[in-house]
């Protein structure tokens, strides 16, 4: 949402804020794509080999399929879709890998305050795993969204090659 009103108000303006264009650009290319492509490369990797351990079959009846698309699917091509089509500027490497770990910590916090208050865990697969397995599940989680953002700052710097890249903290 704070994409489309940093687009809308320089479409009316006719100038970007630069303030909130790094902050923009900082928001998609540190959270927005990596999550995307995490999402998307978890949820289906894993209904692949158990749909049970993601999205269980009762939520058939709850749940439409274009929905399960939308959230799992059609994600990635609007991201691409962004990149592609706005100029956004990486943001220093060392600075978004600082963030992305202290957001990937955050959640594994809350999920697992869910998991305590609730006696199950947010997403069945969890449900199933022991301790050790869990911990090796969200650890391969965690290398799997720092790959999604290198690849994610690999892309914008060829998408865009104008836009400034900040090499501080490379």
């Amino acid at each position: 949402m704070f994409a489309v009103i940093v687009d809308l108000h320089t479409t009316v303006k006719g100038y970007q804020c630069s303030k909130t264009k790094r902050i923009r650009d900082m928001w998609f290319s540190v959270f927005v794509f990596p999550l995307t492509v995490l999402v998307t490369l978890m949820f289906w990797g894993l209904y692949a080999v158990d749909r049970e351990l993601v999205f269980p079959k009762f939520l058939d009846e709850h749940i439409p399929v274009t929905y399960n698309h939308m959230v799992h699917s059609f994600i990635v091509p609007l991201a691409v879709g962004e990149m592609l089509t706005t100029s956004i500027a990486s943001c220093p490497r060392g600075k978004s890998l600082k963030l992305l770990g202290f957001f990937a910590l955050l959640y594994t916090a809350w999920s697992y305050l869910v998991s305590v208050k609730t006696g199950l865990w947010a997403y069945p697969i969890l449900n199933k795993l022991s301790t050790i397995h869990r911990c090796l599940f969200f650890a391969f989680a965690y290398v799997l969204i720092i790959l999604a953002y290198l690849i994610t700052d690999t892309l914008q710097r060829i998408v865009s090659p104008t836009e400034k890249h900040n090499k501080k903290s490379e």
